[in-house]
C-alpha cells in the first residue's frame, strides 16, 4: 500500500473546471505557511491504501456526471504510487471536450519535478498541473484555481 488517502468527494467545483471527483492525500514535507490543508501534512498510516481501492472509490464520479479528477493534498508527488494512479485514471476516465481529465496540485515546481525520474509517469498522464508552493503574501481570490500568484497552471 503506497497511497495515503484522506478523502474522496464527487461533484466538487472548487478544484478545477466542471463537476469533478477530488481525491485528497495525506503527507506533505513542504508545509506552506497558512496552507488550507495543513491538517493533511502528517501522513496517516491508517489511511494507507492501494491504487485499485482509490479507483473503486472514484468510480461513482466516473459513472456520474463528473468531467474529471483532481488530486490534491497533502502533497500528491510524495505518494509512492501517484504515477500508477495517474496512468489508471487516464486509461479509464473518459475525455470530456473542453475539460481536463486529470488535474494535480503540487507545492513543487515543474522544474523540480522533472529532476525526479520517479514522477515522470505521473507527469505524462496529467492534463493540468498547478505547481509551486502556496505563498500567503501572494494570495488573491482572483487567481482562478491558483491560491497565490507564484503558482503556475
Amino acid at each position: 500500500m503506497s497511497l495515503t488517502l484522506h478523502a474522496i468527494r464527487h461533484h466538487q467545483h472548487q478544484d478545477g473546471p466542471g463537476s469533478r471527483s477530488v481525491a485528497w492525500v495525506s503527507g506533505c514535507s513542504i508545509r506552506c505557511m497558512k496552507c488550507v490543508n495543513s491538517h493533511l501534512w502528517e501522513r496517516d498510516p491508517r489511511s494507507a491504501t492501494t491504487v485499485d481501492t482509490v479507483l473503486t472509490a472514484l468510480e461513482p464520479g466516473r459513472l456520474g456526471s463528473d468531467v474529471g479528477v483532481t488530486v490534491v493534498g497533502g502533497e500528491p508527488f510524495e505518494q509512492d504510487d501517484l504515477g500508477a494512479l495517474c496512468a489508471a485514471i487516464a486509461s479509464r476516465w473518459p475525455i470530456v471536450a473542453g475539460y481536463p481529465r486529470l488535474i494535480v496540485y503540487t507545492g513543487y515546481t515543474l522544474g523540480q519535478l522533472r529532476l525526479n525520474a520517479n514522477v515522470l509517469t505521473a507527469l505524462a498522464h496529467i492534463d493540468v498541473l498547478v505547481d509551486g508552493p502556496y505563498l500567503a503574501a501572494l494570495a488573491s481570490p482572483n487567481l482562478g484555481y491558483r491560491g497565490s500568484s507564484n503558482q503556475r497552471v
